[in-house]
């Protein structure tokens, strides 16, 4: 939650959008799924995908839903829902990938079952 905060603040910087809604956005997603995550008991192979687009599509429905509430016109169209999905998706096609290379480049030897079941 607090990661996705501060990624908010940071995109704020360069939107123009209220200052604070990619913050408030990020921040309660990245509190949604890690609330999730620590209920998870066993997770599948399809978890990380599936949490990946659930949060993606989430977030850019919440970022339009907070923004038409705080009066920004235009975010809120009849594209909405197809962005959000081909965000959702994207991400969740490119989530395994980013979560193996950042695991690479932190330098944790552990073994996540959400990568390694799904190639056994």
């Amino acid at each position: 939650a607090w990661m996705g905060f501060g990624t908010g603040l940071l995109a704020d910087c360069f939107l123009a959008t209220p200052f604070g809604l990619s913050a408030l956005t990020y921040g309660l997603v990245g509190w949604a799924v890690g609330s999730l995550a620590g209920r998870l008991l066993r997770p599948g192979w399809w978890v990380l995908p599936a949490t990946v687009l659930a949060a993606c599509t989430g977030g850019v429905l919440l970022f339009a839903g907070l923004g038409a509430l705080l009066g920004e016109d235009g975010l809120v169209t009849g594209r909405l829902l197809g962005v959000a999905a081909g965000v959702g998706v994207l991400n969740a096609s490119l989530g395994p990938a980013a979560f193996a290379a950042t695991r690479w480049a932190v330098g944790s030897g552990r073994r996540e079952a959400p990568l390694l079941e799904g190639s056994r």
